[in-house]
């Protein structure tokens, strides 16, 4: 029996009717029928609606940031949850995947005994299905709708609709972005990019010295220029 390709693969489960939807709308449904090899990180309906029904229609209704959200789950070539985990060191746990938006992933992996037992988490979304193998790629399933860094001081997406109604349009500094500095559990120099609201949409590399941890983070504030940095060392 042939193999079914991503956009197929999506569309006939059922579970995916909002990012199908998505595609649609943006004219990208082509691109995950198309010769590949992509992976796709897909988030569930329940991912969507835990945004809301306000934050997802505002989304829908913006073609240039719906290309943008949609784009930034998509990677070229196949990144299966082995290939990952292959890819990480003894002292780093994350692999950096550069998507088709242009910003990257940042895939944790924690491991078990070996590859049958990882945690996979994207972002800080958790991977709640992995290697679901296309005719043009692979699938796995995340339960949280990623957004690029480049996004973040967007009104809609850093706030919630509560908020949003409360402040406006511009966002108080209680209601900023934040970069966290912490030590891992090797000693090094770590940093995680957080939503207003706390979710985790960004984990940088270990690093050696506390600096270089904060010029990796000047580096990347062009697309979140309003993020706090909290030093929690």
């Amino acid at each position: 029996m042939k193999e079914k390709t991503i956009l197929d693969t999506i569309v006939e489960s059922g579970e995916f009717i909002t990012l199908t939807r998505a595609l649609g709308l943006a004219n990208m449904a082509k691109i995950l029928n198309g010769k590949g090899p992509f992976t796709l990180f897909a988030p569930t309906d329940e991912a969507f609606e835990a945004l809301g029904e306000d934050l997802v229609e505002e989304i829908l209704d913006d073609p240039e940031m719906l290309d943008e959200v949609l784009l930034y789950h998509i990677a070229s070539d196949t990144y299966t949850s082995k290939t990952m985990w292959d890819h990480i060191s003894e002292l780093e746990d994350t692999v950096s995947i550069t998507t088709a938006q242009g910003e990257p992933l940042m895939v944790r992996v924690d491991t078990g005994l070996g590859v049958e037992d990882i945690v996979i988490t994207v972002n800080g979304a958790t991977v709640e299905e992995e290697d679901i193998h296309c005719s043009n790629g692979i699938i796995h399933v995340v339960n949280t709708v990623l957004f690029p860094p480049s996004l973040y001081d967007h009104p809609c997406i850093g706030a919630s609709k509560e908020t949003r109604e409360k402040e406006g349009p511009q966002r108080t500094s209680s209601a900023t972005p934040k970069f966290e500095i912490y030590n891992d559990k090797t000693g090094r120099f770590r940093f995680r990019l957080k939503s207003s609201e706390g979710m985790v949409i960004a984990v940088g590399e270990g690093f050696a010295t506390k600096q270089e941890c904060l010029d990796a983070i000047e580096r990347i504030k062009t697309n979140a220029n309003s993020a706090d940095i909290i030093d929690l060392t």
